[in-house]
């Protein structure tokens, strides 16, 4: 085992120092790009839920606009069956309020699916932020792993067997 000397372990602890430090900051690079990614992803995917969530209301505002109209005319066919003239006094008063009634349903039930596309849409934007800080930060931790997998290095005993 002549060929292990002080110099030659020194050599190698200080190349294992290098090479470890080195695959640390790879993998950060590759868990940072992993993250940005993801992020990214699931702020898509809430953007399109956000869309999605405004179709559907306005879906939803039309249907109960429509179920809101038939009703009033079934309201108008019995006034006028009855032999009630509808377009005057208390028919007419009962109509209105039907209709105002009818679209404020048509409205809060719009309403509810756009607080839902609210919120998606704050969604997506924090996992976008999420994903811009993972690679923000991604040169500070290269950092943090270079000083730390290098002081070692800094030691006078390390570099004895050399003088």
């Amino acid at each position: 085992m002549a060929f292990m000397t002080p110099a030659v372990i020194a050599g190698l602890t200080i190349g294992a120092s290098v090479v470890g430090t080195g695959m640390s900051m790879l993998g950060q690079m590759q868990a940072a790009k992993s993250q940005a990614a993801m992020a990214e992803y699931g702020a898509a995917a809430q953007r399109q839920q956000a869309q999605e969530l405004k179709k559907l209301g306005d879906i939803e505002y039309m249907r109960r606009e429509q179920e809101g109209q038939k009703l009033l005319s079934r309201q108008m066919s019995l006034y006028g069956a009855s032999g009630v003239e509808p377009t005057e006094g208390s028919p007419l008063a009962v109509m209105e309020a039907t209709a105002a009634e009818i679209e404020r349903d048509a409205l809060m039930s719009r309403y509810r699916y756009q607080l839902g596309a609210a919120q998606a849409g704050q969604s997506a934007v924090l996992e976008e932020f999420k994903g811009k800080a993972a690679t923000a930060a991604l040169p500070w931790k290269m950092g943090g792993t270079l000083l730390t997998g290098m002081s070692p290095l800094m030691s006078e005993s390390v570099w004895r067997p050399f003088k």
